[in-house]
């Protein structure tokens, strides 16, 4: 296996002999894994030797290990050190890379460098591996700019997909330039589409980094509290978006929808050095389920550098007091160690009046009044007094 390629990238005799002669010499069972990168910012760059000579067409899942493969990868001289390992790190490398051979060497190459002069606290392994620095990493893989639509409804098609673990239809017909969007972003790893135009982002670092050029605008500074954080979010969503996500005045909003609203809050009132870790539970996975579904009523939000805040979100939680919430000390993200965390319950009833929950040091419970989201009630905690909150219109 050639760990990276890049620097015999211009030299043609070599990508000549190994490929137009490969017939000759590699065996059957043998698979040669290659990753490497070259400037996708460049239009259309093209391979140095036509790749047709090997025995079947390369295509992307021949850059894809399987978790058993990854885990010998770990085993190499250039792998995963002993000192770094342990079952949570293994797991979250396997989950954020999907498999690809080109993010995994990046991602191991950068853990590995980082911790060379540092401690190995399992809690600040974990915690570089959801960095921000870990995403700039990335740049070579996926492209340091890469492309964006220029309809809004495209984008929005983008953000569907991003926040969502469903295959999402193409939306047909696109114009010349949105195609060559979409084919930039394929030829990146970024998205992939199938026989049926379904699109879907390639693995939850993939959706981490282009998250950043769909939620672009950034706040010049962190808050102080993550309470803080909840009230400016909450305070920004819009309340017509919310309205129209609605059916009829009598229907709760959708979860994409506030799903959306609310990581567009985090990323507006957060520093552009924050990472932001949406559907964090496509990476710590507990207990096997069918692909593409999560639990019903459950978001979650982690967000890194200096904050190391864990959020989650439940719509209309009638058992919320049996609720384990992930980022606890027993929760499925404990590895993580946040540093704080909050559940936010949002509910809705006809009058929009505070009713009988839960008050625990953790939980925010939103009280919305149906049919009408300009403004909300919100319990913080412990806190017995509500506190309205005006939403944007």
């Amino acid at each position: 296996m050639l760990d990276d390629s890049q620097c015999q990238y211009d030299d043609m005799p070599f990508w000549s002999l190994l490929i137009k002669g490969s017939s000759s010499w590699i065996p059957l069972n043998v698979r040669i894994v290659i990753s490497t990168t070259h400037s996708l910012e460049s239009e259309w760059p093209e391979s140095p030797v036509d790749f047709r000579s090997f025995r079947k067409g390369i295509t992307r899942d021949d850059f894809l290990l399987c978790d058993d493969e990854v885990r010998q990868l770990f085993d190499l001289g250039n792998g995963l050190p002993s000192k770094l390992r342990s079952p949570a790190l293994e797991e979250v490398i396997i989950q954020e890379c999907a498999g690809h051979i080109g993010a995994l060497r990046i991602f191991i190459d950068n853990v590995v460098e980082f911790f060379e002069k540092t401690s190995q606290q399992r809690q600040e392994v974990l915690a570089f591996c959801f960095s921000d620095t870990m995403v700039q990493a990335m740049g070579s893989l996926y492209g340091k700019n890469p492309s964006i639509p220029s309809s809004i409804e495209l984008q929005t098609f983008l953000i569907k997909c991003l926040l969502d673990d469903y295959y999402y239809i193409m939306p047909l017909p696109l114009q010349c330039d949105e195609r060559s969007c979409f084919t930039r972003l394929m030829e990146a790893g970024i998205i992939a589409e199938d026989a049926n135009s379904l699109v879907k982002f390639t693995s939850p670092l993939a959706t981490r980094y282009y998250s950043k050029y769909l939620f672009p605008k950034r706040g010049h500074h962190n808050p102080s509290s993550l309470n803080e954080l909840i009230r400016k979010v909450i305070g920004n969503m819009s309340a017509r978006v919310l309205r129209q996500s609605t059916v009829d005045k009598n229907d709760f909003l959708k979860e994409a929808t506030f799903q959306h609203q609310f990581m567009e809050g985090l990323a507006l009132w957060t520093e552009p050095a924050c990472s932001i870790c949406p559907e964090l539970s496509k990476v710590f996975s507990v207990l096997p389920r069918p692909r593409g579904q999560r639990n019903i009523g459950e978001i979650d939000f982690y967000l890194g550098r200096n904050l190391h805040w864990g959020i989650e979100l439940l719509f209309n939680c009638d058992k919320i007091g049996e609720h384990m919430p992930g980022f606890a000390v027993n929760g499925r993200y404990a590895a993580i160690a946040a540093k704080e965390y909050a559940v936010i319950d949002f509910r809705c009833n006809e009058s929009g009046a505070i009713t009988k929950v839960a008050r625990k040091p953790e939980l925010v419970t939103v009280f919305f009044k149906l049919g009408d989201f300009s403004s909300c009630r919100c319990i913080f905690g412990l806190n017995e007094d509500p506190e309205p909150i005006s939403l944007n219109n």
